[in-house]
């Protein structure tokens, strides 16, 4: 149990420590909308672009807020979903480099 708290723990160090050195680049804060529930969550209908390491890399959502084309969401078709952080996310890579394309492919 000890190693578990140690590792969550330093994967949190890890993640604040590189949030503090990439302070300054990126989409910013205004992309996202404060949830009752969840914290926060993507706004819907986004598209922004902006230079992330050199690059110019264009960031946007559907209508529902997801970084992913318009689906139709009926239960009879089976989906898989992604649960996770920054990486998962994507906002510092083009649509075709998203882990969720890349599964798709």
């Amino acid at each position: 149990m000890k190693i578990v708290i140690i590792l969550i723990s330093l994967i949190f160090i890890t993640e604040m420590i590189m949030q503090l050195m990439m302070k300054g680049e990126g989409l910013g804060t205004d992309i996202y909308l404060e949830d009752e529930k969840l914290g926060w969550v993507l706004q819907p209908r986004v598209y922004k672009t902006d230079w992330i390491e050199g690059r110019k890399i264009a960031f946007w959502t559907n209508s529902k807020g997801l970084r992913s084309p318009e689906y139709d969401y009926k239960k009879s078709k089976k989906r898989i979903l992604l649960l996770g952080d920054s990486f998962i996310q994507g906002s510092q890579v083009e649509d075709h480099e998203l882990v969720s394309s890349q599964l798709e492919t």
